[in-house]
């Protein structure tokens, strides 16, 4: 590199010391970073319902009468497509858009 008479170039030099382990599980521990960890996870907006809205009486009233569900054609297997069509419909009501207005 060229250097001409009189012409310095300023350098800022920062050391920091290493963190000890115990540091760092206390820094991992913090406050400020649990909440830092919080806010970077993806959240979904719910539609918060009461317990005495049609939609939420509905869903109780299938889960509470599985038997209802239960057709004989379905055999060995029926407990587990119900079960597979109670989480369907739970990924419905969590997939509907929470109201602007809420």
């Amino acid at each position: 590199a060229q250097h001409s008479k009189g012409s310095m170039e300023v350098v800022t030099v920062q050391v920091e010391r290493h963190e000890t382990k115990r540091q760092i599980e206390a820094r991992y521990r913090s406050h400020a970073y649990l909440r830092e960890q919080e806010e970077s996870e993806p959240w979904s907006k719910l539609k918060v319902t009461s317990p005495l809205e049609e939609e939420a009486i509905a869903v109780r009233e299938r889960w509470s009468n599985p038997l209802e569900d239960y057709d004989a054609d379905e055999g060995v297997g029926g407990s587990e497509a119900r079960g597979e069509r109670q989480r369907a419909c739970v990924r419905q009501l969590c997939a509907k858009p929470a109201d602007s207005d809420a």
